[in-house]
């Protein structure tokens, strides 16, 4: 039975099944107006909801003008952090996001993929900062739209993760190091940074930024996640570690965080993973001049799961959470 029939067996008004509409009610909603709310409350910024609609910066502040009129309440306002909900904007995310859902769910193409009632487990191999950072976007929006999907966070060498795609180890990789892949290899672009240089003010101050040949005076503890994550493709990285300037690397974010408010010592490190060892103490990072060099970071995966609607939907969800985090430093 499709969804024409299903309608037509349903109760109508005149059988007295539901109650009829007032529709001058309806004047002043517009559904598209709800999925704008929708992607405010969960980008927190105009640039970033533009960006999720696929409209300009114009057309969403227009529609923010409009739902601010409709519901009588700012909505969200500017706050450290962007742009924060009100009190009532909190109140709507969750029955506005039901609304969307169930209106969506009747107008559904039939056999189309329905992340909210998909079950599967999916393996992705990160570099440790990469998965500091992407895991709690990922999860928080599987957690949304997508709950019975669970992610597996697998720790894998670069220079085994084509033999692990193939052997269907893991389901997709992230990594910052060019892979000896093969023609029935996937892969797509996320991200591209700098370097930058943390350090700790207090311990050892530097200027508002660092040339090439002063780090290599300086002494240099290195993240070794970080290393591989930005080595393969960035040449200053490796002259660094072959020239002793980076005669230390330790393993964890915590570890370097430390060592660097308790010495006068500094890291150089992709920009992309620098926030979290900066966040974890009284640091502070600036750029590194002299060097052209940046980190590409990828996405690769088996063309055997092209058509795996769920790898798919998660693909488009690292995407998304890489947009996100660009965002985030932008604003």
């Amino acid at each position: 039975m499709d969804q024409i029939d299903e309608l037509r067996n349903h109760p109508t008004p005149a059988s007295g099944g539901i109650e009829p509409l007032d529709y001058r009610k309806f004047r002043g909603l517009d559904l598209n107006l709800l999925v704008a709310f929708d992607a405010l409350a969960s980008q927190r910024s105009v640039s970033g909801a533009a960006r999720q609609l696929f409209l300009g910066q114009p057309a969403v502040s227009h529609m923010l003008a409009r739902l601010r009129r409709l519901f009588d309440d700012p909505l969200f306002v500017r706050g450290a952090r962007g742009m924060e909900p009100t009190a009532k904007a909190r109140w709507l995310v969750e029955p506005v996001r039901a609304l969307l859902n169930e209106a969506y769910g009747l107008v559904r193409p039939a056999g189309e993929f329905d992340p909210s009632s998909a079950q599967a487990r999916v393996r992705i191999a990160l570099p440790e900062p990469l998965e500091a950072m992407l895991l709690p976007v990922l999860c928080a929006a599987l957690a949304r739209e997508a709950p019975s999907i669970q992610l597996v966070s697998r720790a894998v060498p670069a220079a085994r993760m084509p033999d692990a795609l193939d052997a269907r180890e893991i389901d997709m990789a992230v990594t910052g190091v060019p892979l000896a892949t093969k023609d029935w290899h996937r892969g797509a672009d996320l991200h591209r940074c700098h370097l930058v240089c943390a350090h700790a003010p207090a311990q050892l101050p530097l200027p508002a930024s660092v040339g090439a040949d002063e780090l290599r005076r300086l002494q240099a503890i290195g993240l070794s996640h970080a290393i591989e994550l930005g080595s393969g493709c960035n040449a200053f990285l490796g002259q660094l570690q072959h020239t002793g300037a980076m005669p230390t690397e330790v393993e964890s974010l915590l570890t370097l965080s430390r060592l660097l408010q308790t010495a006068p010592v500094v890291a150089v490190l992709p920009a992309l993973v620098a926030p979290l060892v900066v966040r974890q103490g009284a640091l502070a990072c600036v750029p590194v001049r002299g060097t052209e060099d940046t980190v590409s970071i990828r996405l690769h995966w088996h063309n055997g799961t092209d058509g795996d609607p769920v790898h798919g939907y998660v693909r488009q969800h690292l995407t998304d959470a890489f947009a996100a985090i660009r965002q985030q430093a932008e604003d």
